[in-house]
């Protein structure tokens, strides 16, 4: 007669189910490392998301606001510019327009305006305020936007046609019917708003 087994694990059985524990343990360690990084990715696209929003909107609530030139006589300046220069082999780009100021009410320039970064690396968009209806040294300068490649602004003709420059005097002349903003972001997506000007008529 065999004596009988004695009761518990034998060691080849404990050193499998350490290894099976041991496996399992990684496997979810790499699968809670994809969410962690899956879900630092959407916070991070959902922040880049906030601030384009924000700035499309402000850009939209000052041009719904801006002012034809009749309503803004007095001044032999350019009323509404759209400028793309090089400036010392930076690329830059400025919408610059007058809109009435929030707290006074009294008409004020406020620009629009890219600059490319030194070395080529990402640009900023500014958003630029002056007290007055002219451009003058005093400016207040705001930062919108960090980080661009490229932004390419145009304005809308009467008869459909995208300008990249644009300038209407204080004493008359044609606004444009549309502004189109095309951002480029610096992981290389294009991003195109365009809002209407209702000062144009």
């Amino acid at each position: 007669m065999r004596p009988g087994r004695a009761g518990g694990f034998s060691l080849i059985e404990v050193l499998v189910a350490v290894t099976l524990l041991a496996v399992v343990g990684v496997l979810g360690y790499r699968g809670l490392d994809q969410v962690r990084l899956a879900s630092a990715r959407l916070g991070q696209h959902a922040d880049e998301w906030q601030t384009l929003a924000a700035a499309f909107e402000r850009i939209g609530n000052d041009l719904r606001q801006a002012l034809p030139p009749a309503l803004s006589p007095g001044s032999d300046a350019a009323f509404w510019q759209l400028s793309a220069a090089d400036e010392q082999g930076r690329r830059s780009g400025q919408l610059s327009f007058v809109r009435p100021a929030w707290t006074t009410g009294e008409a004020q320039r406020v620009a629009y305006r890219w600059e490319e970064g030194d070395g080529g690396d990402g640009g900023t968009l500014w958003l630029l305020l002056w007290s007055g209806r002219e451009e003058t040294a005093a400016v207040r300068r705001l930062r919108l936007l960090d980080g661009l490649r490229q932004i390419d602004m145009a304005c809308l003709d009467r008869h459909g046609t995208w300008r990249r420059t644009w300038s209407t005097s204080a004493q008359g002349g044609d606004l444009p019917r549309a502004i189109r903003f095309e951002l480029v972001l610096p992981d290389g997506r294009r991003i195109e708003r365009i809002f209407d000007l209702p000062a144009a008529g």
